[in-house]
C-alpha cells in the first residue's frame, strides 16, 4: 500500500489577518452572548461571529497549505469558505429582526427556519454543483476559488439577498428616538455600510467588473470591521437598557398623581393600594405611599435603598380632599 499524499502548513503572510480576525470574531462573540446568554440579540450576533469565524478559519486553511497540495483538498476548502459567505446574510437577518428589539414575526416558530432557509439553498448550489464555483484560482493572498461560468446569473440574486438584510437596518435605525439606542444602532449601520459596500465590489462583483476568474480576497478585513462594529453596539445597547437596581430587586415603582383628577373622581382614577390613603381633612397635607403593599416583602431592600438616598420619590405629596375621612398620616 502506498500512503497518501501528505498536507503541510505554513504561516503564509496572506494567512496572518484571517487568523486576526478569527481571534477577535471569536472573542467579541462569546463575550457578547456570556453578558446575557438569553437574550436574543446576543445569541443572534453569536451567530454572526460564528459565520465570520466559519469564513476567517476557511480562508486561514486555503493560504496556510504548503506548495503541492492536492487541488481536491483546496477546493473542498474554497466550497468550506463560500459556504461560511452565504451563511453571513442569513445571520445579519436574523439579528436584523432581534435587534434593537425582537419583532413579532421573527417570534412565530417557523420564523427561524424561513430566515435560513436561503442558507441552505445556497450552501447546496456551492457544495453540490459547479454553478457558483467550479475549481480553484488564486489572487494576491493566495489559493482563492474559480467562478464558474454561470456566476454572474447567481451574483446579482446573492447580493439582493444580502443588502436587504442591511435595510432592514436602516428601516430599524429611523423608527428609533433620538437617543443611546439610536445612536448605538447607528453604530451597527455604519459598521454594516463600511463592510458590505466596499466587500460588494472586491468580493461579490468583482469576477463581473473585471476579467478576474476570482474575488480580490478582502474578507477577512470586512469580518474583522463587523466583528468590532457589531459586538461593541450590542453590548453597549445592552448596558444602556440595563435594569436600574429597585427593578432587579423585583420593585414596581407606579408613579400616580392625585392632582391629576378632580375631587368627585379621585377616588375612582386611584390605583385599589392607594385609594384608603389619598384622602386628609380640609387645608392638610396628605403624605402617600409611593410603593403598592405587594413590595413589602422587599422591605428590606428597600429599605436599603432608602438609607443610601437611591430613593427621592419615597413619598409624594398629594393636595387634601375635603370630601373625605381624616387620616393619620396627614400633617398640618
Amino acid at each position: 500500500m502506498t500512503a497518501g499524499p501528505s498536507i503541510a502548513f505554513v504561516l503564509a503572510p496572506g494567512a496572518i489577518l484571517p487568523i486576526a480576525a478569527l481571534l477577535v470574531s471569536a472573542f467579541l462573540g462569546a463575550y457578547v452572548f456570556g453578558v446575557n446568554p438569553r437574550g436574543s440579540a446576543n445569541r443572534s450576533v453569536l451567530l454572526v461571529m460564528l459565520a465570520f469565524v466559519l469564513w476567517d478559519l476557511g480562508e486561514s486553511v486555503q493560504r496556510s497549505f504548503a506548495t503541492g497540495v492536492s487541488p481536491d483538498v483546496l477546493l473542498f476548502w474554497a466550497r468550506f469558505t463560500w459556504v461560511a459567505i452565504a451563511l453571513v446574510p442569513a445571520t445579519l437577518y436574523h439579528l436584523a429582526l432581534t435587534y434593537p428589539t425582537k419583532s413579532d414575526w421573527i417570534r412565530r416558530p417557523w420564523a427561524v427556519a424561513l430566515v435560513y432557509a436561503p442558507f441552505v439553498a445556497w450552501a447546496y448550489l456551492i457544495s453540490m454543483t459547479g454553478l457558483i464555483i467550479d475549481g480553484v484560482s488564486s489572487n494576491a493572498f493566495g489559493p482563492s476559488a474559480h467562478v464558474a461560468p454561470t456566476y454572474p446569473y447567481f451574483a446579482p440574486v446573492f447580493g439582493l439577498w444580502m443588502f436587504f438584510g442591511v435595510a432592514l437596518f436602516v428601516r430599524s435605525y429611523w423608527r428609533v428616538r433620538k437617543g443611546p439606542s439610536r445612536r448605538m444602532l447607528g453604530v451597527v449601520l455604519g459598521g454594516l455600510l463600511l463592510g458590505t459596500v466596499p466587500a460588494a465590489v472586491t468580493e461579490l462583483l468583482w469576477p463581473l467588473l473585471t476579467a478576474s476568474d476570482t474575488r480580490v480576497g478582502l474578507g477577512s478585513v470586512y469580518t474583522l470591521m463587523w466583528s468590532i462594529f457589531i459586538a461593541y453596539a450590542v453590548a453597549r445597547y445592552r448596558y444602556l437598557n440595563r435594569s436600574p437596581r429597585s427593578r432587579s430587586l423585583g420593585l414596581r415603582v407606579i408613579v400616580w398623581s392625585p392632582a391629576s383628577t378632580t375631587s368627585s373622581s379621585r377616588t375612582a382614577a386611584a390605583p385599589p393600594w392607594a385609594r384608603s390613603e389619598t384622602s386628609c381633612p380640609p387645608r392638610r397635607v396628605c403624605a402617600s405611599p409611593a410603593f403598592p403593599p405587594r413590595a413589602s416583602r422587599f422591605a428590606s431592600d428597600l429599605s436599603a435603598l432608602r438609607s443610601s438616598g437611591l430613593l427621592p420619590w419615597q413619598t409624594k405629596v398629594a393636595p387634601c380632599d375635603r370630601t373625605h375621612s381624616t387620616l393619620s398620616s396627614c400633617t398640618p
